[in-house]
């Protein structure tokens, strides 16, 4: 295609944003956060619901365990065994936004 230009999104460049402040921020927190975690419980994210407990999440037919849970500003990173990461950030009664740290994906998702 002759001309076409690939440059960043908005929707890129404020995932980017979005992840680097919530990453500065965490290093703002010096204590680990304890169970039971303000995400726990099921939430829809952009269509597909997920059930988040203490130690892992699920959608129902695959489930993950966390193999570390740390408060990062005002938001938490969790990390898998394999060394994938996952930021929940904005987290309140009703909503909270996902962000997948390896690709800048983003959910928002709707508490059920």
């Amino acid at each position: 295609m002759a001309g076409y230009k690939v440059t960043a999104s908005r929707i890129s460049r404020r995932t980017m944003a979005a992840v680097a402040t919530f990453l500065l921020l965490g290093g703002c927190m010096g204590t680990a956060p304890t169970a039971p975690y303000p995400f726990v419980g099921t939430w829809d994210c952009d269509g597909t619901v997920y059930t988040f407990a203490n130690s892992g999440y699920s959608d129902g037919s695959i489930s993950s365990d966390f193999f570390s849970v740390a408060a990062k500003g005002l938001g938490y990173e969790l990390r898998f065994r394999d060394g994938s990461l996952m930021a929940l950030a904005a987290i309140t009664e009703s909503g909270m936004t996902w962000v997948v740290n390896q690709t800048g994906a983003q959910r928002q998702c709707r508490r059920l």
